[in-house]
């Protein structure tokens, strides 16, 4: 059972990294490279701190919501 969705899950990274390989240094093909479409590095500086912030309370606030709804339900039963 887990295999096949293994099987899919590496397909589909492969064949992103094929696309991102083929087009590269190209956001729009043709038009925007990847430097054109970048943000200012002070911009990219605050989303940073930003992200640096957010991103542990997300994780924590996850963690906590297992924590308390854990052993809270029961396995379905379908049959």
């Amino acid at each position: 059972m887990l295999l096949p969705f293994a099987l899919l899950v590496l397909v589909f990274f492969l064949s992103f990294l094929g696309l991102s390989y083929s087009i590269y240094p190209f956001v729009v093909i043709d038009r925007l490279t990847v430097w054109q479409a970048a943000s200012s590095p002070e911009s990219l500086k605050i989303i940073l701190i930003g992200v640096c912030v957010t991103l542990p309370v997300i994780i924590a606030y996850t963690g906590f919501s297992y924590r308390v709804f854990r052993g809270k339900t029961i396995e379905l039963d379908y049959a």
